[in-house]
């Protein structure tokens, strides 16, 4: 009898266990990557730079790493720049962690912007259309996920007031 409540304490122990991991998960899993910034440091007919500045939250109690991290960088939906960062990335649980990153689009994209667009517009580039597909891959333990997303919206929308 007194190795059956024992059994029944350890199969009962290791349930609430294995719920408390599952709900932490579907946490981490509510993530959220939203646009912080977007700076527009140079626009002429060589090229277009800009910063971006994302927010990785973190809704768990668990610490997570961002083992890497890829961003397709779209304007009007001509795909500009692909960006990777392949290092270890810290995410605090219960957090809101920065990313920023830097954009370069040379002329070959500029021409390519120019067939959707003229040029005269393309310079109010505020009101331009950016569209952001990123895959993170994350490190839970020793596990890893990855996940996708797509934000996209008007610059001017997503500018941090200055």
């Amino acid at each position: 009898m007194k190795n059956k409540a024992i059994l029944i304490g350890i199969i009962g122990a290791v349930g609430i266990a294995a719920f408390l991991v599952y709900r932490q998960f579907r946490k981490l899993m509510d993530y959220k990557l939203s646009f912080r910034s977007v700076k527009v440091k140079k626009i002429n007919m060589q090229g277009i730079d800009l910063t971006l500045g994302l927010n990785f939250e973190n809704k768990s109690d668990i610490q997570v790493v961002l083992a890497s991290q890829q961003y397709d960088v779209f304007i009007n939906n001509v795909k500009l720049s692909t960006l990777k960062n392949d290092k270890d990335v810290l995410i605090s649980p219960k957090s809101i962690s920065p990313i920023t990153f830097d954009v370069s689009v040379g002329s070959k994209g500029i021409a390519d912007l120019i067939k959707t667009t003229s040029f005269s517009e393309l310079l109010n580039i505020k009101k331009q259309s950016l569209r952001v597909d990123s895959t993170l891959v994350i490190k839970i333990g020793s596990g890893t996920r990855t996940i996708k997303q797509s934000s996209e919206d008007l610059i001017q929308n997503w500018m941090k007031s200055e």
